[in-house]
C-alpha cells in the first residue's frame, strides 16, 4: 500500500475470492486497487493470442521486451510490475474526471446501460483519462515496451474514435521521436474534455433517452 496526494493505492497479491468479472484495476473517489493476479492473467492471455500466429504487430513488439521464450513465469512477473504503474495512472485520470463531473456521469450511465451510447461515452472518458495521466506518464518514462503495449490494447471502438493516436504511435515507432505522442496527448486532452462536457450537456437537456443524440455527437467528434 502507498499514499499519493491523499489517495490510497493498494496492490493485491494472492486473491482467495473474486466476482465473475476481475478487472485489473478499479478506483473509488479516494482509493485505487490494482489486482496483480488479474493483470497477470490479462498479460498471459495477450501472449497466448499473439503466440498463435506471432504476427508482426504492436503486441508482438511489446512482448519482445520480455523473455517469454526462455522464462514465461519470469516474463509475466516483470510485465506485471511494469504495467501496474500504467493502470494506476489511468485510474488517476478516472478519478480526476469524477471530481470534475460529479454524480451526473453515473446517473447518465444508468440511463444508457447496455446501449451503443454507453460504449461510446465510456470510450470518450477513457481517452480523456489517458490524455490526462496515462500517455504523459508513458512519454515521461520513455518505456518503449509499455507504449507498445498500451497501443496494442486499444479496443477497436477506441481506435475508431481516436485515429490520430495510431498515426502518432506509428510515427514514434518508426522514428523513435516522442514528440508526436507528446503533441497528441496535449492537443487531444482538450478535445476529449470538450466532448465529454458536450455529452453531459445533452443529458441535461434531454427529457427522455439521450442515447441517440450522444451517439451522433460522438461519431462526429472523432479525433
Amino acid at each position: 500500500q502507498q499514499q499519493r496526494d491523499g489517495i490510497n493505492i493498494s496492490v493485491t497479491g494472492t486473491e482467495y475470492a473474486r466476482d465473475l468479472t476481475a478487472p485489473p484495476a478499479i478506483s473509488t473517489p479516494s482509493e485505487i486497487v490494482v489486482r496483480q493476479e488479474s493483470l497477470k492473467r490479462m498479460c498471459w492471455e495477450r501472449y497466448q493470442e499473439w503466440n498463435w500466429n506471432r504476427l508482426d504487430n504492436p503486441m508482438g513488439t511489446a512482448l519482445s521486451y520480455y523473455p517469454f521464450d526462455e522464462d514465461i513465469a519470469g516474463a509475466l512477473e516483470s510485465m506485471v510490475k511494469v504495467e501496474q504503474n500504467t493502470l494506476i495512472k489511468h485510474e488517476l485520470g478516472e478519478m480526476e474526471i469524477s471530481q470534475r463531473v460529479g454524480a451526473q456521469w453515473s446517473q447518465m450511465m444508468l440511463k444508457l446501460l447496455g446501449s451503443k451510447a454507453e460504449l461510446l461515452a465510456r470510450g470518450v472518458r477513457d481517452h480523456l483519462a489517458d490524455c490526462l495521466h496515462t500517455l504523459p506518464f508513458l512519454i515521461e518514462q520513455q518505456h518503449d515496451a509499455s507504449i507498445h503495449f498500451y497501443f496494442a490494447n486499444l479496443t477497436h471502438l477506441r481506435r475508431e474514435l481516436f485515429p490520430s493516436a495510431l498515426q502518432a504511435y506509428h510515427k514514434w515507432a518508426s522514428t523513435g521521436d516522442l514528440r508526436p505522442l507528446n503533441d497528441l496527448a496535449q492537443q487531444a486532452q482538450n478535445h476529449w474534455d470538450k466532448t465529454l462536457q458536450a455529452i453531459l450537456a445533452i443529458d441535461r437537456r434531454s427529457e427522455h433517452n439521450p442515447g441517440p443524440d450522444i451517439v451522433d455527437l460522438i461519431e462526429q467528434s472523432k479525433y
